[in-house]
């Protein structure tokens, strides 16, 4: 009797070990970047394009939906997930390292005061375009968001 009542006693222990083991196999939640774009005075830029470009490392390979694309909001933010196999390959373990490139291009006429050969003053305008750009990298890591700020500035 003492023998079965033992035996009973172990199954909740046993059910409790399944339960625990299958729900820590479920799903994680995808690795997400946050990234901001500002300028030199740390204003935030609107319409800004953001690359996440694979840099692999030695003997290693992109995995395709990696690099993705997107463009700053009108709080100069843009947002990406990436589900576990683009990232990690079929095991949920590690983290990857990514390069982030943020670029704006701006044109319109500039124009600026200058002094001619005669010595009087001179304003001289031109149409023009010139891109701002600036870069980092990011760490992705399962189920956290990658938090970063680019600062974009005239090349």
């Amino acid at each position: 009797m003492k023998r079965v009542f033992k035996q009973l006693a172990f199954i909740p222990l046993v059910l409790l070990g399944l339960v625990i083991g299958i729900s820590s196999c479920g799903k994680k939640d995808p690795a997400k970047a946050e990234i901001t774009v500002v300028d030199e005075n740390d204003e935030r830029i609107e319409g800004a394009t953001v690359n996440i470009i694979c840099t692999p490392i030695e003997k290693s390979k992109c995995k395709e939906g990696t690099e993705q694309d997107g463009i700053t909001n009108s709080s100069g933010k843009v947002e990406f997930e990436w589900e576990h196999p683009a990232i990690y390959g079929s095991k949920n373990v590690g983290f990857a390292v990514l390069k982030v490139e943020a670029y704006k291009d701006s044109s319109g006429i500039f124009c600026f005061n200058s002094v001619d050969s005669l010595g009087q003053d001179t304003i001289i305008c031109f149409d023009s375009t010139f891109q701002k750009f600036g870069s980092t990298f990011i760490e992705l890591q399962i189920e956290k968001t990658a938090k970063e700020t680019i600062t974009i500035v005239q090349e």
